[in-house]
């Protein structure tokens, strides 16, 4: 299934990669977009704190890491857009969501390429740069 903005709705819940993400908030850009396209986004939704995510530690995610991530993604024919014109319209132009699957993370929506980013949400001295 794909997924496109239109999918993407504060209070509801989208299956990808096999996990139910719930939408739960998303920031005031993102809510102007919708409403310019005459969507409006519902409520901000508190999310439930995790007593284990404060005490789990991960490790970093270093920048030799991301050089490698880079070169395989672009070796693998990753970074070029299919559509010219929907990429020269929208570039730079990212939704941004709040949403939560067991932990709370970050979810972008690149316009540009009709791409989704998942990121974990980071907090003051976690450990991660």
């Amino acid at each position: 299934m794909v997924i496109g903005p239109r999918d993407l709705n504060v209070g509801t819940n989208v299956v990808i990669y096999g996990k139910n993400i719930r939408v739960t908030d998303c920031d005031p850009y993102t809510r102007e977009f919708y409403a310019h396209n005459g969507i409006q986004q519902g409520a901000p939704e508190a999310c439930p704190t995790d007593n284990f995510k404060e005490i789990k530690s991960q490790p970093l995610f270093n920048q030799k890491d991301a050089m490698m991530k880079d070169f395989l993604e672009k070796s693998l024919g990753g970074g070029k857009p299919n559509n010219w014109k929907q990429f020269l319209d929208h570039d730079r132009s990212v939704l941004r969501f709040y949403v939560q699957s067991g932990e709370a993370f970050t979810m972008h929506y690149y316009l540009a390429d009709n791409t989704i980013e998942i990121l974990e949400g980071r907090t003051a001295n976690s450990g991660k740069d």
